[in-house]
């Protein structure tokens, strides 16, 4: 359209017109690299924004970028992202981008200090998973919290919280979990598998809706859950799972506990094969079987003093360690009991070979009444 008066301008005698000019305009759309632009306005004093205010503002923002770029099917291997900040002087007419580190912002001259790490933590309500969220947070993690009813959590006022609902049967539930913790934090640490139910009847008793339930709660949701996250725990320097299972995913203690047995052995087998698929990736994975806590199902169960059971603060602490351990420590299981198992108990020999074809031979032999 304007080919003419510009030629005309630049005298220019002969102007070259392809038959169909919009398929370069089309071709050039096509090879572009994708970009997204988002934007915060907030306007206030360097000397007044805090390192955790501008972090988090820059995790909101990161994070509302990866979640496009996921939606847009960009491999992450294959993505640049750029953080800038408009700064300016005091009576500049005019601001300056900064660009910063996303990781690490330096805020406040504090360039080498690393964000806080981030966990997930399914069924934080009470118990041993509010004990985790109280014990990570006292440690500098922030934390996302997934539970049936957001209002009523005591952690809705946290500022290191993120409280979201999250139910096992709904699987939407859960991918929504995720896609919200990446928007609030823009990254991911740690996935704690601890949300589960008890349905106390034995094989014999147990019907196809018992069977569907429990393993519904107690397996599938803490698969989807963890296929949802891996992606992000694989991009974290020390990604982990931890599952909160049980002393019965190791051995059958009685009849009426033999359908909650089924979903625990099923559940550690989980966390077996997901540690298998982190060998390579470095996201490492950890079952952790309890004994009777003191909880308001284990209480129920036990028919013993509480104060004598294992307390959620206990498993708390087991937790927390084991997500800060360095990739290069991985622990398969940790069983727990609040006095002495006479019912699971196992003998390990291990054996080493130098042979090409088995370089390591590992042989378990059950101890007797085990």
């Amino acid at each position: 359209m304007h080919g003419s008066p510009v030629a005309r301008e630049l005298k220019m005698p002969r102007v070259m017109v392809p038959p169909t000019p919009g398929i370069l305009c089309a071709l050039g759309q096509l090879i572009s690299d994708l970009r997204h632009d988002f934007v915060e306005t907030h306007v206030v004093a360097y000397e007044a924004m805090t390192e955790t205010e501008a972090s988090a503002r820059i995790r909101r923002l990161t994070g509302r970028a990866e979640a496009h770029l996921d939606h847009d099917g960009v491999a992450r291997e294959n993505r640049e992202m750029e953080v800038r900040i408009d700064m300016r002087y005091r009576g500049q007419s005019f601001e300056l981008p900064v660009t910063v580190d996303p990781v690490k912002p330096g805020w406040g001259g504090n360039a080498s200090r690393p964000l806080p790490r981030v966990a997930m933590v399914s069924g934080a309500s009470r118990g041993i998973g509010a004990a985790i969220a109280e014990t990570l947070l006292s440690a500098g993690w922030n934390v996302s919290l997934g539970v049936r009813a957001p209002a009523s959590s005591r952690f809705s006022d946290h500022p290191d919280a993120l409280v979201c609902p999250f139910d096992a049967l709904d699987p939407e539930s859960e991918r929504a979990w995720v896609e919200a913790t990446i928007a609030r934090f823009g990254r991911l640490d740690g996935l704690v598998h601890n949300a589960g139910i008890m349905i106390p009847k034995s094989v014999l008793d147990a019907g196809d809706a018992d069977f569907d339930m429990i393993f519904n709660v107690n397996v599938k949701s803490p698969m989807r859950l963890s296929q949802h996250a891996w992606p992000y725990l694989a991009d974290a320097k020390v990604g982990r799972i931890v599952t909160v299972a049980s002393l019965s995913g190791k051995r059958v203690k009685s009849a009426s506990s033999g359908l909650y047995a089924m979903s625990k052995f099923a559940v550690v087998a989980l966390g077996h094969a997901l540690r298998q698929c982190g060998k390579e990736s470095g996201v490492r994975s950890t079952i952790i079987c309890p004994s009777f806590v003191a909880t308001d199902m284990g209480n129920a169960l036990a028919g013993r003093d509480s104060n004598e059971l294992t307390q959620p603060e206990d498993i708390a602490r087991i937790v927390h360690m084991v997500l800060e351990l360095p990739v290069t420590a991985s622990i398969s299981e940790i069983p727990v009991h609040f006095s002495v198992e006479d019912c699971y108990r196992h003998e390990r020999c291990l054996f080493l070979s130098h042979a090409r074809d088995h370089p390591c031979r590992e042989y378990r032999r059950p101890a007797r009444g085990g």
